[in-house]
């Protein structure tokens, strides 16, 4: 392309099949390939929760964590989500837990995907990536506990009732946000308060 005889020079189209620009696409490929760092393998191997709200609840924390540390997640969710629609099925994740060296079997994968993911779907979007790898010491503290109350508490009345769960957490049936305060709600009253949200989020 840089031969002065115009003649001579390479078309932009040959050019692009030639087989330096194969080098470059294939190194370009290979610095693209997700390393996971050995925190986020672990937070992710090590996420558990003991019922669906609990999850729907740390799901939502995305909302309050610091601007700069919310954007290192979401890098490292949009290196792992290598068609970047949005969710990390189990090939990708699978490719990404190889970068490590690890030896996960399938099954090990599967069983990670189960326990981080919020919806049932067998996908990891990027607010169940973000509750899973999240620094769990700061945001379930009380202090993040308490400010995540008071935001799916809308009208601030110091409770969260059905309206607050149905509103907030859309991917619940009615049978289950039913569930959910059956278990949960203060003396079977039908609402929670802040002490026992906290004592939901702090259970880790």
């Amino acid at each position: 392309m840089v031969a002065f005889d115009a003649g001579r020079r390479f078309s932009a189209l040959e050019a692009l099949k030639s087989e330096w620009f194969e080098i470059v696409r294939s190194n370009s490929s290979v610095s693209e390939e997700v390393v996971l760092n050995e925190d986020v393998m672990n937070a992710l191997e090590n996420f558990s929760t003991d019922s669906i709200f609990e999850k729907a609840i740390l799901s939502k924390l995305g909302k309050l964590v610091d601007p700069n540390e919310l954007q290192e997640i979401k890098d490292t969710f949009n290196k792992i989500d290598s068609d970047h629609n949005g969710f990390i099925a189990f090939r990708e994740l699978k490719k990404a837990f190889k970068s490590t060296k690890s030896k996960y079997e399938d099954n090990d994968i599967i069983d990670i995907i189960k326990e981080v993911d919020s919806t049932g779907n067998l996908i990891i979007d990027l607010n169940d990536f973000i509750a899973a790898t999240l620094d769990r010491t700061k945001y379930c503290s009380s202090e993040y506990a308490e400010k995540l109350f008071n935001y799916i508490d809308l009208n601030g009345d110091g409770k969260i009732d059905e309206n607050d769960i149905q509103r907030e957490f859309t991917s619940f049936s009615r049978d289950q946000i039913k569930e959910i305060m059956r278990i949960h709600s203060c003396h079977k009253q039908g609402y929670m308060t802040i002490n026992i949200f906290k004592k939901i989020i702090q259970n880790h």
